[in-house]
């Protein structure tokens, strides 16, 4: 049994090593890059209208920092850039202070994330 032990361990690991080989290696020059962005805006009393529009900017305002990042990525450290994706959340949150009315928020944050290919 002894002597058999090894060869099985043999005949497991081939299979693997076969599935590696044919999986292809990514460039080495492509890498990741992962940025975050968040914004607060206050939310006007009494206007139902406001916090819908807030959402809209808000999101606008996202998608435009991350068609601009690729542009700033390109002019540093990479020669191509992709969006691969963009993640956007929004909460209405309420602030207490004390012997005051409360005012609301709308908190806006994103991660997007970019495939890369450095410059040589």
């Amino acid at each position: 049994m002894r002597i058999a032990m090894p060869s099985l361990i043999f005949i497991l690991a081939l299979p693997a090593s076969q599935a590696l080989a044919q999986t292809p290696l990514p460039p080495r020059n492509e890498v990741r890059v992962n940025v975050s962005i968040g914004m607060t805006q206050p939310i006007a009393p009494n206007d139902k209208n406001s916090l819908a529009d807030l959402q809209t900017k808000a999101r606008k305002t996202i998608y435009e920092n991350a068609a601009n990042e690729c542009k700033l990525l390109l002019a540093t450290i990479a020669s191509e850039c992709t969006l691969e994706s963009l993640n956007v959340n929004s909460n209405v949150r309420n602030q207490f202070y004390r012997g005051q009315n409360s005012s609301m928020f709308l908190t806006t944050n994103s991660t997007a994330n970019f495939k890369i290919r450095t410059k040589n």
